[in-house]
This record gives structure tokens, sequence and C-alpha cells, in this order.
């Protein structure tokens, strides 16, 4: 098979997956097969392309919360935009909703915005990543390639990320910066977050060259500080490294970060190519490389599948640990390679389990799924599964990270119709070679258990280009998957277009099925006979279950109309020092929602206030009154509290003597709410 124009390679992520037929069981059951075409915006959402021959969804990657907002965002590559300077859109997570579908023509500014190309046929977007926090902001990176230009983009997060259009040629060091490589090399073409890999605490990222006969990767260290462009020629071991071998000149070269697959503490990363028939794990160490690291001789080992014309490292994507032996393991793409002696080109996946030790040569076709890895075989002649890979997170619930296959050239649902495909994580061994079908006829089939197939919405769509892990973009707590389809076409409301691409966004299910507990407070509390004499502080605080999918939001009223049904009746978002001060009863309801959509029905506390002392009077002789001795009232007291009620009555104290100036004092009232009460007269005795 003769090497593609270009080509997406996908990167670990984590990713989730809802489709019809979920049960409330600890583990999310999926039917064998979903369509992207069921998609209505409650389960996910669609974005098609602009223009006809866009190529939208020809690129896909999660980038992390790029805006600072708390959700995770995502991009997506469309190289033939405007026509070839290319564009990518970044679309920002939400927790109220993405729009269904998202029409990338009117993003407002709070919903992401767009990413020109700025050099002509440079076809920016052909491949894009989140590049994690490459320059120690604490906000998520983006890279973008542009292979025509021999560039790749470097974007900076920033708390509240851009809107609008964003020109690249506006990069100045300070917002991102440019990576440029020789000329006609085509670096770009690959771009992947390779996490650590020499143990300074900052992301470093590793790119490749498209260009058959220029095949290169390099790997730039993450710094504080970068200038605005940066020529791969000067890349010396300190700040980064190339990456050369004989290997890699026969096609276009992928790259990847896989995670720490040998349990060393540092992340490894691993390249291969297009037309070649090998692909190397490069180990990661504290401390600076080589300049320049030969593939014939490096702290690693080399894979072979050991069949010509497989295409055999044309993707490559670190996994997570989807045996669960605590290691990172990742998967190597063999797009056109047979699963019979008829060169059928269904494709195969493999599987590499992480070990402590590996010898220097692997050949994955030893795989048998309990010995290291395992294999998936493509489902039908010509599907080319493998042609993209991607971490897809833990999509059913189990604990396990999943792993998302595409197959574009599946005809399911027409001719190139294109198909995903999703492995359950489990601990222990796999069955080897599991078969990419619902067929029963195969022992190792899909059912829905063990994985299950997304299929493409029409012929020619070739689903399946891009596929990768999305994050949590929706905010419900669960991973979701992301889905380019390249050729996709698409109705703009006036006339068909053409070529256009589309991506699918597909929501996550979580397995919480348990609401948050709100607990209420007042500050302070009552007192023993339920009664507050000071204005009043309402808390709340609220908890959702260990390992449950987080706490989304509280909300609260403080003396409705009437009794709220449930959080959607509660109109306050702000309960943090919700007070009350006027005297009378009130009534205070808050509840909570949990990420995966669980709301508690809403907890009420009551609270009486009464800041009016008792009525205390000083009966039998009056205020001023003059008396002759002999003819004095009887003095008294009484005591009344129209609101709370009396706890003590006032007690009666004459001061003065028999004769003269006399003060009859009626002291220690107090009412439930504890207000004291006192009063006094002065009259004169004769």
């Amino acid at each position: 098979m003769s090497q593609p124009a270009s080509k997406t390679t996908l990167l670990v992520g984590a990713f989730g997956l809802i489709a019809t037929g979920l049960t409330n069981s600890s583990v999310a059951a999926f039917p064998a097969n979903v369509n992207l075409s069921s998609l209505d915006g409650s389960n996910g959402t669609r974005i098609d392309g602009v223009a006809n021959g866009d190529f939208l969804g020809y690129s896909v990657s999660k980038i992390g919360d790029f805006n600072g907002d708390g959700r995770d965002d995502f991009v997506i590559g469309a190289p033939n935009s405007s026509t070839q300077p290319g564009s990518a859109y970044v679309i920002y997570g939400t927790a109220s909703g993405l729009n269904f579908p998202i029409n990338l023509t009117t993003l407002a500014n709070n919903e992401g915005f767009k990413i020109d190309g700025s050099i002509a046929n440079s076809q920016l977007g052909t491949a894009v990543s989140g590049a994690g926090d490459l320059n120690g902001d604490g906000y998520a990176d983006l890279l973008l390639g542009a292979p025509g230009s021999d560039s790749v983009y470097v974007v900076f997060g920033l708390a509240g990320g851009y809107s609008g259009n964003f020109g690249v040629n506006s990069l100045d060091g300070l917002n991102g910066f440019r990576l440029t490589g020789t000329v006609n090399s085509q670096l770009g073409y690959t771009v992947a977050n390779a996490g650590d890999v020499n143990g300074d605490g900052l992301n470093d990222i590793i790119v490749g060259n498209g260009s058959p006969n220029l095949g290169a990767g390099y790997v730039l260290f993450g710094g504080n500080s970068f200038p605005a462009v940066i020529d791969t020629a000067t890349l010396n071991g300190a700040n980064g490294f190339s990456i050369v071998g004989a290997a890699i000149n026969r096609g276009s070269f992928v790259v990847s970060g896989i995670g720490d697959i040998n349990g060393d503490g540092h992340t490894d990363i691993a390249v291969g190519s297009w037309n070649a028939t090998s692909a190397s794990v490069i180990f990661g160490q504290n401390g600076s490389f080589p300049a320049s690291v030969d593939l014939s001789n490096i702290n690693g080992f080399t894979l072979t599948d050991g069949a010509a014309g497989s295409n055999f490292g044309a993707a490559i994507a670190g996994i997570g640990d989807i045996n669960g032996d605590n290691l990172d393991d990742f998967a190597i793409g063999a797009p056109t390679a047979s699963t019979n002696s008829t060169n059928n080109q269904a494709g195969k996946t493999f599987v590499v389990f992480g070990s402590h030790g590996f010898a220097s040569t692997l050949n994955v076709s030893s795989l048998n799924g309990g010995n290291g890895g395992f294999q998936i075989y493509g489902a039908a002649t010509r599907d080319r599964s493998g042609w993209s890979l991607a971490g897809a997170g833990d999509i059913n619930g189990d604990g396990k990270p999943d792993l998302a296959i595409g197959a574009p050239y599946s005809s399911y649902n027409g001719t190139a119709s294109g198909s995903s495909y999703v492995i359950f994580g489990k601990s222990g061994a796999f069955a080897s070679p599991l078969q990419l079908t619902g067929n029963p006829v195969f022992v190792n089939h899909l059912d829905g258990n063990n994985g299950f197939q997304i299929a493409g919405v029409g012929a020619g769509s070739q689903s399946g280009w891009a596929v990768a892990g999305g994050g949590d973009i929706n905010g419900d707590g669960a991973a979701d998957l992301l889905i380019g389809a390249r050729l996709a076409s698409s109705f703009d409301g006036t006339s068909l277009l053409t070529n256009s691409g589309t991506a699918y966004l597909i929501y996550g299910q979580s397995n919480d099925k348990t609401p948050p507990i709100t607990t209420v407070n007042s500050n302070p509390i009552a007192n023993a006979f339920g009664w507050n004499n000071t204005p009043i502080t309402f808390q709340t605080s609220a908890v959702d279950e260990a390992g449950g999918s987080g706490l989304l939001e509280t909300r609260c009223a403080l003396d409705p109309a009437s009794t709220p049904a449930s959080i959607n009746d509660l109109t306050l978002t702000a309960c943090a020092g919700v007070a009350a001060g006027s005297e009378g009863n009130h009534t205070f309801y808050a509840a909570s929602a949990d990420r995966a959509g669980n709301h508690e029905i809403p907890v009420r506390l009551d609270v009486k206030i009464d800041l009016t002392a008792p009525l205390v009077t000083v009966t039998g002789v009056k205020n001023g009154a003059v008396y002759r001795r002999g003819k004095v009232p009887t003095a008294g007291c009484s005591t009344s509290d129209a609101r709370s009620g009396v706890l003590n009555n006032a007690t009666l104290t004459v001061t003065g003597g028999s004769i003269g100036q006399l003060t009859a004092f009626c002291n220690g009232a107090l009412d439930k709410a504890g207000n004291p009460g006192n009063a006094s007269v002065v009259y004169t005795v004769k």
C-alpha cells in the first residue's frame, strides 16, 4: 500500500460512551453495536465541517483544561480548510450541556474558538493533540501540526481561553511558539504529548516528520519560557533531542507517549512509521539525552510483526493499565495486515502489556493473551482496523482503562462508512486473537460485554479515521469519546457540503447511581427551644459517595412560595452565606447534584427568629406617682411575649426604703429565644 498523504496519530486519553440499553448494574452494559446516527444531544453531539472539502475530523484530541474553568476541552483539525492553510477548532467543556449539533460558524466566546493557519498549503490541523502543561503555568496547552509548512505550533492555555479567530502568526513566545523543521520534512505530520520523559516535572512533547525521505522524530522538553520560534536543529540533548534511524526513513514518522511501561517512574515514548517493518520504544530517564538518538542503539527495545506490507507501526497509542497489573500498556496498529492467507487487509492491532523487563526485540505475532499482550483482528476485508488508536479511559466503569480502534474503510453501513471499536480492559489474560465482529461464529467476538462497535453513518465518510479520548467534556464525571469522519458530507441548511467532514463526541456513562448528601445548619444554631435571637446564616455542605462521579453543584432557596420538589425548583446557586434576619419563621431548602446527574430531594431546615425582648410591666405603682404612707398600691410584675413565649417571668425588687423616693424593678424576664426583659418605675412615698 502506498503511503497516505497525511494521517493523524492518536494519543492516550480518557473517554467513555453512552448508548441505549445501559443498565443500573455496577458496570455499564453496552449493545454490541452503537450507531453514530443515534446521537441526539443527550448522549453526545455532532460537529460538521463548514465548507466543501474541509476534512473536519481528520484529527481529534482531548486538550485538558485549556481555559481554566475546571472542564476538559477538545480540539478538532480541518487541514483542508480555506483551502489548505488549514484550521483547528477548540471546543470548551461545559456542565450546562453542549449544543446539538455544534455550529462552528456561530461559536460564542464561551464555547470555543477557531485557529487559522497562516501559510498557504500548510495544512494546519493534520495532527492535533493536548500537550499537557508544557510551560508549567497550570493550564493545559495545545499542539497543532502543519506539515505543509514544516511546522508545529504550540498554543499555551490561559484563564478564559481565546474567542473568535486566533492566528498562529501571532505566537510570540509568551502565548505559544512555533517549532520548525527542515524544508520539505513535513514536520507536524504527527504530534503527541510525551509526558515527562526527562524527569524534570514538566510535560514534554514529541513530533514527527511526514516525509519518507527525511524521516525523523523530535522530543522537546518542557520549560518555563520559550522563544517565539525553535528550530529542531537546535535540540542538543538538554532541551530535547532528535530520533533518527534507517527504519523510519521508509515512511511518515508516527509518535506517541505511552506512559511508564517498565515501571521505573519515567514516561516512555514509542515511534513507528508507515511502510516500515518495525517500531521502537525509548525509555524515559532522569536528565539529558544525547542530542540525537539512533534507533539502532537505544535504551528501549524494538518491535516487529514479521509481516511484509502490514504497515506495522502506522498508529501507536498509550492505553494505561488495560490488564490490571499496575503497569502502563500500549497498542500498535498494522492497518494493512491480513488476518488470513488472502491478503485481506482487515488490519491488526497489537496490545503490549507493560513489564519490568523487555527483551531487545519483541515479535508481536507471538502474543497470545497471556504472554505479554494480545492481538486484535479486523472484522472484514479491507477494513484496515488499527488505522487509528487511542486510550479510551474507563468506558464501562469497571476500573480498567479501555482501548479505541479506528477502521475507516469498514463498510458496515456502506462502502468505507467506517467503524470504531472499544475493547474493554480487565484483570488478567485476554483472548487472542480478539475478533472485531459481533458474528458469534467467531469464538472471541465482541458482544457488548468485552467491547462493542461504533458504526459510521454513511458510505464514504470514513468514520474512525481518527479516534481519541476526550476527557470529561460535559462535566458529568464520566469520560467521553471523540471520533473523526474526515470525508463525511453534511447539510448546512442551504446546500450539501461534500467531504466537509464530521467529528462526533459521545458522552460517557457514569456508573454512579447514588446522589450526593447535603447537610444544612444555621449559624448560630438554635437554642434548646428551637429559637434564635439574632439573624442567622445558613451553612450548607455536600459530599458525594467515595469513588463517585464527584459533586457538581448545590442549589438552595429561602422561604419559597411553595415546597420545592427537586433541585430544579431551587433558585439560588450561591448558597454560601444565605442569611435570614427578620423575625418570624423561615424555611431553607438545599439539594446537590453530582456529575453523573444524580440529585437528591431537597433537604429542609426550619428556623425561628425572635429579636424582641419580652414585654415586662411594673404593675400597681406608676412611674412618677406620689403616694401617702399606708396608701401605697401593691407593686408587681407582668411578663408577656407574643412571639417565642415567656420562659422566665420577671421578679420584683423594691429599693429606697419605706418612705421617700422608691424604685420598683422587674428583672430576670426571659423569652424562649433568650431575649432578656426588664422594667422599672420610680415613685415617691410621703
